[in-house]
């Protein structure tokens, strides 16, 4: 490891000592050299997701492969009798703030009202 402090690739702290530090790997770069990738001794081991991997999911979830899993599944489940369906309703109201889009631009006054007693 050169003099520079390098930065876990796990948790994005500084790698301070040059004996905590592992390079994991070396990234290529589209123009001119690459980057070492160093983390600290106890974050090594961690692994991340397999590129393959990472495709067949992101194609799976495109083409429906896990929603029609799942509806197989629940009705594998439902025939036996093992699910209890159950809706649930929220009535939660939710308001912008002044600010959001669509609020009128300018002072933040109200309009005088045009109710009985206005002045």
């Amino acid at each position: 490891m050169t003099d520079a402090m390098h930065l876990c690739r796990h948790c994005d702290q500084p790698i301070t000592d040059p004996k905590d530090a592992v390079l994991i790997t070396q990234e290529a770069g589209n123009s001119g050299p690459g980057r070492n990738v160093w983390a600290h001794r106890q974050h090594a081991n961690r692994t991340e997701p397999h590129p393959v991997a990472v495709r067949a999911h992101r194609r799976w979830a495109a083409d429906g492969t896990f929603d029609r899993m799942l509806r197989a599944a629940q009705a594998k489940a439902d025939a036996a009798g093992d699910v209890e369906w159950l809706v649930s309703v929220d009535s939660t109201v939710v308001r912008a703030h002044q600010h959001a889009a669509g609020a009128r631009k300018g002072s933040c006054a109200t309009r005088p009202s045009a109710g009985p007693g206005a002045v």
